[in-house]
């Protein structure tokens, strides 16, 4: 392995001595920025909901919006900037470690902007399938209300909020449908939001790596193969094709104060990243919110210790009031979650949530490798601990219920112990070749099955976001969805019928829902329906009305149980 060559100056008589540079620094703090703007937005909406405002329902109010989010984070960056620190070491490596750590992350990117020569159909055919329809419904409510509201419907909604936001700022006015529009937007936003989680995953594993004692280089190489196998199937090709948006932005406000806690424990930016990540737990998923809690802990004991002691209470004082500000806009989400669902729901086993089980018993196995390795580490110990959480979680929760530990909620969580213990399986694997090396001892199998296992997640790295958009997490017919979205009148339509392959026609069912008031609303039937049950929802109905791209005849033959049911579909040419 390369070590990379690190030039310092020498520091002149009383001057502090440069520091060196982190491969991951930058992207780090774009992600600690982004956490930070999901956590601003949720205050904003939800302080909007309090004073009876609606800012996501107009492009004035959105711009307001935004700008009571940005402005501050502005203004506090420009704050921290002024605040003296040790110089960096020169380092001309450091650009292109910076990239490598990147890698995995640009090559979702990548693909997204290839996605873009495609068919419109087929670039957004991976996106209307699982639960990705019924986010896009709860977006569209959340920018029909204007302001983030649980009275009606008690699913938590940190990320729905700020996609509600960029629609309203992006978008056509609210009122007008488009939900082909907000497909698109809610396509893209997705992707991005996984490369974020691979980016987050590569930045953890690059500041473990470097805790492990291993070189600037090792460790960038480490955190892109971390990075890169979040990309394969066990990840991005079941949690993204299956539509679990919450779980990624969890596994974001998850990883991204752990290197905070890790690697500048005692800063401002690591408080206000674990309170800001408590936040938007609080309104994502809350079976992850012990996680959340510890890490807001550990990052306000861990500065009010490093403190001098005529500056300890007001560094106390500060995280009360954080604490304070997180405790009011968090008490909508809670009251929901526990007055309307309650701990009882996690038996509920809506879809299978798959966790590859036998990553998982590496990772902890990894861990306590790393624990033993690294013992006097206090910090390092820390975060080890907190990652294996979430199991301990699950197992609690499954014994708590009576069910088993792969039911969908415990099985949610032990993905997100999974997918942090890739970090440490890297680093461990990465590790035990360079400590080889160093004692002289035969490596050459080692570094060859290294360099193997390498190269296959880097191919699965490319080409499993390729295969999303080549119809390998396919369950519709995109062209067929959008087609029946775009008939001008479509939310009237109680029943859709289709050529569309397997769940076409519940997913655009599904969809139509994101046209209708979320006030007085009956959700649609969310799986398919038999001739019957379709006749029932047109009998019940004020407006009887058909959705469908087959020929008139053949509908009302279909449908005759209610003879006066009103056919619409696309214009036939």
């Amino acid at each position: 392995m390369s070590t990379a060559t690190v030039r310092v100056t020498a520091p002149t008589a009383g001057s502090p001595r440069p520091r060196p540079r982190d491969a991951a620094g930058p992207l780090a703090d774009a992600l600690v920025v982004l956490v930070l703007v999901l956590a601003g937005v949720v205050v904003v909406a939800t302080g909007a909901q309090v004073l009876g405002l609606r800012p996501l329902a107009t492009r004035a109010g959105s711009i307001a919006a935004a700008a009571l989010v940005l402005v501050p984070l502005g203004a506090l960056g420009l704050h921290l900037r002024r605040r003296p620190e040790r110089p960096l070491a020169r380092d001309r490596g450091a650009p292109a470690r910076t990239l490598l750590v990147a890698a995995p992350a640009l090559v979702l990117v990548a693909v997204l902007l290839w996605s873009l020569t495609l068919p419109h159909a087929l670039r957004v055919e991976w996106f209307v399938n699982g639960d990705h329809v019924r986010h896009l419904v709860l977006v569209a409510d959340e920018r029909a209300h204007g302001a983030l509201d649980y009275s009606v419907r008690g699913y938590p909604r940190a990320w729905h909020t700020t996609v509600a936001l960029v629609r309203s700022l992006t978008g056509p006015p609210p009122g007008r449908a488009d939900l082909v529009g907000l497909v698109d937007l809610m396509a893209g936003m997705v992707w991005l939001l996984f490369a974020a989680v691979a980016l987050a995953t590569a930045s953890l594993t690059s500041a473990l790596a470097t805790r492990a004692g291993l070189a600037p280089w090792t460790a960038a190489g480490a955190a892109a193969t971390a990075g890169a196998a979040t990309l394969w199937p066990a990840f991005l090709g079941n949690y993204q094709a299956l539509g679990f948006e919450g779980s990624l932005v969890a596994a974001l406000v998850v990883a991204v104060p752990l290197r905070e806690v890790l690697v500048r424990p005692v800063s401002v930016t690591a408080s206000l990243t674990a309170w800001a990540g408590l936040l938007v737990m609080a309104h994502t998923w809350q079976l992850l919110l012990p996680v959340s809690g510890a890490l807001a802990l550990v990052a306000t004991v861990a500065r009010v210790r490093a403190a001098a002691p005529g500056r300890r209470a007001r560094r106390l004082a500060g995280a009360a009031g954080l604490g304070v500000v997180v405790a009011a806009a968090s008490l909508p989400a809670m009251t929901a979650v526990v007055g309307a669902v309650g701990v009882g729901h996690a038996v509920v086993a809506d879809v299978e949530a798959p966790v590859p089980l036998w990553l998982l018993v590496l990772g902890l196995a990894a861990t306590a490798v790393l624990a033993v390795v690294r013992r006097h580490d206090r910090a390092l110990l820390v975060v080890l601990a907190l990652s294996v959480l979430p199991a301990l979680t699950a197992l609690g929760l499954a014994v708590r219920l009576g069910i088993p530990v792969t039911r969908y909620y415990p099985a949610k969580l032990l993905w997100h112990s999974t997918i942090l213990g890739v970090s440490m399986v890297t680093v461990v694997a990465f590790l035990a070749v360079v400590r080889a090396r160093a004692q002289r001892l035969p490596t050459l199998v080692g570094r060859g099955v290294l360099a193997v296992t390498a190269a296959v997640v880097a191919l699965g790295a490319v080409v499993t976001p390729v295969a999303a958009f080549g119809g390998a997490w396919s369950t519709v017919d995109g062209a067929t969805v959008l087609r029946l979205l775009d008939v001008p009148g479509a939310e009237r339509a109680q029943v859709v019928w289709s050529g569309g392959p397997l769940v076409t026609d519940v997913a655009t069912r599904i969809l139509l829902d994101g046209d209708r008031p979320e006030a007085g609303r009956r959700d649609t039937p969310q799986g398919g329906l038999t001739v019957a049950q379709e006749c029932d929802l047109l009998r019940a109905a004020a407006d009887p009305t058909v959705l469908s791209d087959r020929p008139e005849a053949e509908v009302r033959r279909r449908y005759a149980c209610v003879p006066a049911v009103t056919v619409i579909g696309p214009a036939r040419g």
